[in-house]
């Protein structure tokens, strides 16, 4: 007999081995959880080293833009400034382009004073030497218009001199003729303007001015040629006043006697040898009348008056910086 056949919940069935399980314990999950967490900390890392070296760049790139504006902006100042110099330079070049324009009128007036020409230059040379300064430019724009404005007056004031002869006088028709209306008869009390018993005279301190005497010249022994006399002496002294380099020279011809050559400037002029005249009032009876000093020049000193008379004057010259 067979033995039994086993009970069937007995009968074992075979199976293929299935792959290891390990066991999930508690340390297992630490350990995972500490890797992942140092993962997380090295990136955590790593994008905090990239966030600070974009905010590193960022610093850098803001430092240069600033810089950068800074720059430009002084730059722009740079140019600014640059461009007020050339504006104030431009505008003093026209001021002196008109000065010189109105100085070339006076060529040839025979008071040389009339114009400073050293002084025209140098306002030019401090304007050239300034000329990165705006605010000395414009001072010395400034000066130069108001020399402008003092030689136009002074023009203005002998047109107008020209067209009148408020006497009606020969002196003072001679005297506007030959100071070309730049100087100024004024009639009145000589001996109190002239501080001495004198026809006329003329101060050093305001040359422009021959101030003759009324009452001498209204006498009936006067005569235009007693005033033409007059009118060339004081106007010697006008030119001596005026032209103090040349005139130096010529007085040690006189003895260094302004007076003496004012009398051979206005004998000369006229062509004389006397400083006397009669004046015949009907036909018995006469004035004799003396002017000047009683020298009578001679021909040496006349030709020293013809050449100093000859270098006088405004001459016009370019002005350079």
């Amino acid at each position: 007999m067979s033995p039994a056949s086993p009970p069937p919940y007995l009968v074992a069935t075979a199976s293929a081995p299935g792959p290891h399980q390990p066991a999930r314990t508690g340390k297992g999950w630490r350990i995972g959880l500490g890797v992942l967490l140092a993962v997380a900390l090295a990136a955590t890392a790593v994008l905090t080293a990239f966030l600070l070296q974009t905010q590193a760049r960022l610093d850098d790139t803001t430092t240069q833009l600033d810089d950068t504006r800074e720059e430009l902006e002084d730059r722009q100042r740079q140019l600014e400034e640059q461009q007020r110099q050339l504006d104030e330079k431009e505008v003093f070049g026209e001021s002196m382009g008109a000065l010189m324009s109105t100085a070339q009128r006076f060529n040839g007036v025979p008071m040389a004073s009339l114009v400073d020409f050293d002084r025209i230059e140098e306002l030019a040379v401090w304007a050239w030497l300034d000329r990165h300064d705006v605010a000395a430019v414009r001072e010395h724009t400034g000066a130069v218009d108001a020399l402008h404005e003092e030689l136009a007056a002074l023009l203005a004031s002998a047109e107008a001199r020209l067209a009148t002869n408020a006497s009606g006088s020969v002196a003072e028709s001679l005297l506007d003729e030959l100071g070309r209306g730049f100087v100024e008869t004024v009639w009145g009390d000589a001996g109190a303007a002239c501080e001495t018993d004198a026809l006329g005279c003329v101060w050093s301190g305001d040359p422009l001015v021959v101030h003759l005497d009324a009452d001498s010249f209204d006498q009936p022994y006067r005569t235009a040629w007693g005033e033409t006399l007059v009118g060339y002496h004081e106007f010697a002294h006008v030119l001596q006043f005026t032209n103090p380099g040349p005139t130096a020279d010529a007085l040690t011809a006189f003895g260094d006697d302004p007076e003496t050559m004012a009398d051979c400037y206005a004998l000369t002029m006229l062509d004389s040898w006397s400083l006397d005249e009669r004046v015949w009032v009907s036909s018995s009876s006469y004035w004799d009348v003396s002017y000047g000093y009683g020298y009578v020049c001679d021909d040496s000193q006349r030709d020293v008056i013809r050449t100093w008379s000859a270098s006088l004057g405004v001459q016009a010259r370019p002005v350079s910086q």
